[in-house]
């Protein structure tokens, strides 16, 4: 299975000049401990782009969505320590989504990954799980480095909330209705005829089913997984 759980939150985000170290430490030596001590949260990983922004892409997954919107959670949100005070308005282009897993196809968690964000046509909601569910997954698995795929549906009320930590962020970019998460061991597969006869204009991944999709590849730099009870 390519995530944990049946819930993941995405992050997409760049950052002001000048803070990145100070930002990379406070993600590593307080927020993602912080996180993963929150009942139900069970891994999270932290991406930097191999070629356009958002340069960071940051992945927690979850137990289930209602994780997502639990008291325990929420009093996380709403007690932002004094470092996550002085970070947080240095998040720029911020787009937050919570999602549950529809589907996943393959095994295991590799070095990168490539998320696919997908804007329906009007009506063709159905017609994307299905077509996902059915020939893309299978079809992405079989691209070579390409370990699994998985299709995820957003939970927009698990991230609606305005907490103090939301107010710190400001202004947010509009989430994407579907999310396709692609782990794969290196990138060059976004190359491969293969992924291009896939995820093509043409393809099944977008014809006549999305009129929205943005392909973002990136790299793992950190990862922290909650330890077993």
């Amino acid at each position: 299975m390519t995530v944990l759980g049946q819930a993941a939150l995405g992050i997409w985000m760049d950052i002001a000049p000048g803070v990145e170290d100070d930002f990379e430490r406070w993600y590593r030596e307080q927020h993602f401990p912080e996180r993963l001590g929150v009942p139900g949260f069970l891994r999270g990983r932290r991406y930097r782009t191999v070629r356009e922004a958002p340069t960071f892409f940051t992945l927690y997954e979850t137990e289930n969505a209602d994780v997502l919107r639990s008291a325990a959670y929420m009093t996380c949100l709403n007690n932002p320590t004094d470092w996550t005070r002085r970070v947080l308005p240095n998040m720029r282009n911020v787009v937050r989504n919570a999602y549950r897993l529809i589907h996943t196809v393959g095994i295991g968690m590799g070095r990168a990954v490539i998320t696919l964000r997908l804007d329906p046509m009007p009506g063709r909601e159905d017609q994307l799980r299905q077509r996902y569910q059915g020939e893309v997954l299978a079809g992405l698995t079989r691209v070579p480095d390409v370990l699994s795929a998985s299709l995820f549906e957003a939970e927009p009320v698990a991230t609606g909330v305005i907490t103090e930590e939301r107010k710190l962020v400001g202004t947010m970019g509009t989430a994407s209705p579907f999310l396709c998460i692609c782990e794969a061991r290196e990138l060059g597969l976004i190359h491969h005829p293969a992924w291009k006869a896939l995820t093509g204009p043409e393809g099944p991944a977008r014809q006549d089913i999305v009129h929205g999709f943005t392909e973002n590849p990136y790299r793992l730099i950190h990862a922290l997984q909650r330890p077993p009870a």
